[in-house]
């Protein structure tokens, strides 16, 4: 299916870039550029065909591998994407990876120790997180950290100190979702007959948590990553925007700005293909976590 999916999207993308109000020819040559000039450009980058035409003969390029040269920066749209994922990769995989540290061992808890002060704290602490703005949270951030405390570095890419701030910053941002998700699943697994057997047997509260409840309550959390992880790997601008990093969000907003249509559908489609990849993982990892789901499929079989 995920060949209809590419295609459906390059369509869509390639269509709303074309009905998007610019002349790529005029931006490339200049505003005050001679009409001449701009028209005979025009017929040189093809757009003057119909729609279909240039649209089919940007799709049959894509198929032989050439993703096209960008039309405003002329140089390989493949460079440019490669150039920059991977900052947003070691992006979205610290963020992922402070989510995962700080809210599912936290959600967990909350879960346990239901209806406590414990809980109570842990979902203040996720309301607070969920309503603070992504921006702001970056900026105090640099301010106590970086101008204040002399700790770590504000911005840029150079080092894996740069990669702290954003990524906590994202992860706490993601941490609230997780947290209440956690929370929510394990407490309807412990809601279940199978575990009330488990206690009644004599079975310690912690082998009860680690082998009945968080295996059965992680095919939520399995998803949710999963999602967010896809997500962040089509760039934060908002984030690459607070700490200059030069990632694939960016990227594409600039292209869309500059109405650059070659790096705007690649782009677009490389990550929509990434998550595509990313569900397969969660859907392959739903049957080593949940072996119910592998034995229905066997019995299909």
């Amino acid at each position: 299916m995920m060949i209809p999916v590419l295609l459906g999207i390059s369509f869509v993308i390639y269509a709303l870039m074309s009905i998007s109000p610019g002349d790529p020819a005029r931006m490339i040559l200049g505003e005050n550029a001679d009409l001449a000039a701009v028209e005979a450009l025009r017929d040189e980058m093809g757009l003057n065909d119909p729609f279909l035409i240039q649209y089919g003969r940007h799709m049959l390029n894509m198929l032989k591998g050439d993703l096209g040269t960008s039309w405003i920066f002329n140089i390989p749209v493949f460079d440019q994407i490669i150039a920059r994922m991977p900052s947003t990769v070691a992006l979205a995989i610290g963020s992922t990876f402070v989510m995962l540290l700080l809210g599912l061992p936290t959600g967990i808890i909350s879960a346990v120790k239901k209806y406590t002060w414990v809980d109570s704290v842990t979902l203040m602490i996720s309301l607070l997180l969920t309503s603070m703005p992504v921006f702001w949270l970056g900026l105090m951030m640099q301010l106590v950290f970086s101008l204040n405390l002399h700790l770590l570095p504000a911005q840029g890419v150079d080092t894996l100190k740069h990669y702290i701030l954003p990524c906590v910053t994202l992860g706490a941002g993601m941490m609230a979702n997780l947290i209440r998700m956690t929370r929510s699943s394990v407490l309807e697994v412990t809601k279940q007959d199978y575990i009330r057997t488990a206690r009644a047997k004599g079975c310690k509260e912690g082998v009860v948590v680690r082998r009945h409840i968080l295996r059965n309550a992680m095919l939520p959390v399995i998803t949710i990553v999963g999602l967010q992880f896809g997500s962040l790997l089509g760039g934060t601008m908002i984030i690459e925007s607070v700490f200059a990093m030069p990632g694939l969000g960016s990227l594409v907003i600039q292209a869309v700005r500059q109405k650059d249509t070659p790096l705007v559908v690649a782009a677009v489609m490389f990550v929509a293909f990434m998550g595509g990849i990313i569900n397969l993982i969660v859907d392959i990892l739903y049957a080593y976590v949940d072996p119910r789901i592998k034995s229905q499929y066997v019995k299909k079989a």
